[in-house]
């Protein structure tokens, strides 16, 4: 019979080993704690090299304001002031009457004379009006120089012979004295037939006008009249 082996021994051998895996587990774990260290950021940073020196003040005994020195006085500066007299100024002969002094009167000097040209105002008696302030009329007015012409017209035979009917206009002047002159024919209709001659006689007869006025002075003026012949 074979004596009886201890076979804890391996178990023990493995316990040993796992215990001394875990003690270091823990002391790793253990030194990273202490170890780990955390970063502050501190705004505004610190200079851990500022040399700056801090001088201690002691602090003041108290006084009360009656025990406190004066203060010093600003020494205000008086302003100028405007004095209105300063620039008013006294006159002794305002109204006093000055002496007008008259200058003697000269003579003009005398030198070489320029030439006056007179110049003769136009001559307006023959001067012809066409419109006038007031027109000439005939004695008795514009119905009696129709029964005039009617009355006095010598109508030539031709006219018999060759139409009934002669159609004229005529021109004339009616003078400052109520002349009648410068007689024209400006339109016939039948030519020839004797009626500018008897038209010109006519007028030329006529008893005398009342003148033309033109500014309050009688004057000249110029006259058309159209003059028809019917033969019944």
């Amino acid at each position: 019979m074979q004596p009886k082996t201890n076979v804890k021994k391996p178990d023990r051998i493995i316990l040993f080993e796992v215990g001394i895996i875990l003690a270091l587990l823990f002391v790793n774990y253990a030194l990273n704690i202490s170890y780990s260290t955390k970063t502050v950021i501190v705004d505004p940073p610190i200079d851990i090299f500022d040399d700056t020196v801090y001088v201690y003040t002691p602090p003041q005994p108290y006084m009360p304001p009656e025990c406190q020195p004066p203060k010093p006085v600003t020494k205000i500066e008086q302003q100028a002031s405007f004095d209105p007299l300063s620039i008013i100024k006294t006159f002794t002969n305002l109204f006093e009457p000055k002496e007008t002094v008259i200058a003697l009167p000269t003579l003009p000097v005398v030198g070489k004379m320029a030439t006056i040209v007179a110049t003769p105002a136009p001559d307006t008696s023959n001067k012809v009006e066409y419109f006038v302030d007031q027109m000439p009329e005939f004695p008795g007015g514009e119905n009696a120089l129709n029964k005039y012409i009617r009355d006095n017209f010598d109508i030539p035979n031709m006219v018999y012979e060759f139409t009934d009917k002669v159609s004229l206009v005529v021109e004339f002047t009616i003078s400052k004295s109520g002349q009648v002159s410068d007689f024209k024919i400006l339109q016939c209709s039948y030519p020839g037939l004797g009626t500018e001659k008897a038209a010109k006689d006519l007028y030329l007869k006529m008893p005398k006008w009342e003148a033309g006025v033109n500014k309050g002075h009688k004057t000249n003026v110029r006259l058309t009249q159209p003059i028809q012949i019917q033969i019944n």
